[in-house]
């Protein structure tokens, strides 16, 4: 069910969403639409034969999108179909709270556990894959907050920043 602000403020509140209480050949559309529709448009797949379960918290705080997400395990695709419908650039930080992340991008593959982060850039095609379930804090930024201050963004998707970063202490 998703719970939602109404009105012109609707874009600057936070927002939930889950997939309990809807029927379960539903939940997997369900969660497609509302992970599109608020982070980033993406194609999915599932991993396995399990019942599919989600939840998703979002809070907009000025151009960032703060998002935590749980789910059941489950390969996210960023295309070229997606990537077209797409109206502006955006970069998203994935940092995994529980479980483990895949993340490919540029023929970069990041393995990402507990505490890790990678970024990836929603201008171009990329991957992720979950084998379990897991929890993700993701942070969506517009690509034009960083593009002026980071040169070579592309050089940055699909690592894992745990590994010989600055950032490993966050």
């Amino acid at each position: 069910m998703l719970v939602e602000a109404t009105g012109a403020i609707a874009a600057m509140q936070p927002f939930f969403a889950t997939t309990a209480d809807i029927p379960n050949r539903e939940r997997f559309a369900y969660w497609h639409d509302v992970v599109c529709r608020n982070l980033v448009d993406l194609d999915y797949r599932l991993v396995g034969d399990h019942q599919f379960d989600a939840s998703f918290h979002a809070t907009p705080i000025g151009d960032l999108q703060l998002c935590r997400i749980q789910a059941s395990p489950h390969l996210a695709e960023r295309n070229s179909t997606g990537i077209s419908r797409s109206t502006s650039g955006t970069l998203v930080f994935n940092f995994v709270l529980s479980g483990s992340l895949i993340v490919e991008q540029d023929g970069r593959v990041a393995q990402l556990g507990i505490g890790d982060a990678a970024l990836c850039d929603a201008d171009r095609p990329y991957r992720l894959h979950q084998t379990e379930a897991f929890e993700l804090a993701c942070i969506r930024i517009p690509r034009q907050v960083l593009a002026n201050r980071i040169g070579h963004l592309q050089r940055l998707s699909a690592h894992n920043f745990s590994e010989r970063s600055e950032l490993a202490p966050m």
